[in-house]
């Protein structure tokens, strides 16, 4: 699948997972504001855009003022809940909380893939990222149970 949101923003959202899982893909130009997911025991991995994402490329995306609340859930990150092989290019958090049972990540996780999935020139401020058993914002800070972290970069 090929998407180019065109820069468009969609906005007040509590559709988790859009794109449901996505393979040898391309998501790009697209901005989130002001969206609330609140998942269920029944969500394992959530998101805003993907369940789970195999060899995909995520570009451009931004997310602000946002809200990923799944603590009964396991993995559940800002733009895929779990990923393999995929790569997040520029992409952008701001004002932004995850919440989880098991892992939260700020961009994505890649815990039950196995999957080397990277961050490139990823930016995010004003954060908080909860879980009771794994933290990662992959920029490069990791820590067990809850960790709040200000701001990051990676290039």
């Amino acid at each position: 699948m090929y998407f180019n949101g065109k820069g468009h923003t969609i906005k007040n959202s509590n559709v988790a997972n859009l794109f449901g899982n996505l393979e040898n893909s391309i998501v790009k130009d697209l901005n989130f504001e002001n969206c609330n997911l609140n998942a269920g025991a029944d969500d394992w991995f959530v998101s805003l855009l993907a369940k789970i994402a195999v060899n995909t490329k995520f570009i451009n995306i931004s997310v602000k003022n946002s809200t990923v609340n799944a603590p009964e859930s396991g993995c559940v990150a800002l733009l895929a809940g779990d990923t393999m092989s995929c790569t997040f290019m520029d992409c952008h958090a701001e004002n932004c909380k995850i919440f989880a049972r098991q892992t939260a990540s700020l961009f994505y996780s890649d815990q039950y893939r196995n999957g080397s999935s990277e961050a490139i020139n990823c930016k995010a401020e004003n954060y908080t990222i909860h879980s009771y058993d794994y933290v990662d914002d992959n920029m490069g800070f990791n820590c067990t149970y809850r960790c709040e972290k200000g701001v990051g970069v990676v290039s």
